[in-house]
């Protein structure tokens, strides 16, 4: 009978390794993109209560904002009225509407950012 269908305890032991390694490295990678990911989801820009009501309505209504945007090329963060946020995984500012911006929300007035 042949041993070319076994493996020694050696290899075993070194495939063993070698995907333990992989996994390891795949599941840091799959989890830090994931947290950045979860933490712009997770962030709530709705504290409103400071707003006029006039400033509310331009906000909810005539601008439609939103927390989440459908298209991902389209968020807050990449528009041209969009003011950073001033620390990650913080609201921002918008230069057209007042009160606290989400980085991945929309508006009516998104444009895209022009280049620097």
């Amino acid at each position: 009978m042949s041993n070319d269908r076994f493996i020694t305890r050696r290899d075993a032991l070194k495939h063993t390794a070698l995907l333990t390694f992989v996994g390891v490295g795949a599941g840091s990678l799959l989890t830090s993109a994931c947290d950045k990911k979860a933490s712009t989801a997770a962030l709530s820009c709705n504290d409103t209560s400071s707003l006029a009501p006039a400033d509310l309505e331009m906000r909810t209504v005539t601008m439609a904002y939103v927390e989440k945007t459908a298209d991902p090329a389209k968020a807050c963060e990449n528009c041209q009225q969009y003011k950073a946020a001033p620390a990650p995984g913080s609201c921002g500012g918008c230069t057209i509407l007042k009160g606290p911006i989400n980085p991945a929300g929309f508006c009516k007035a998104w444009i895209a950012k022009q280049p620097s």
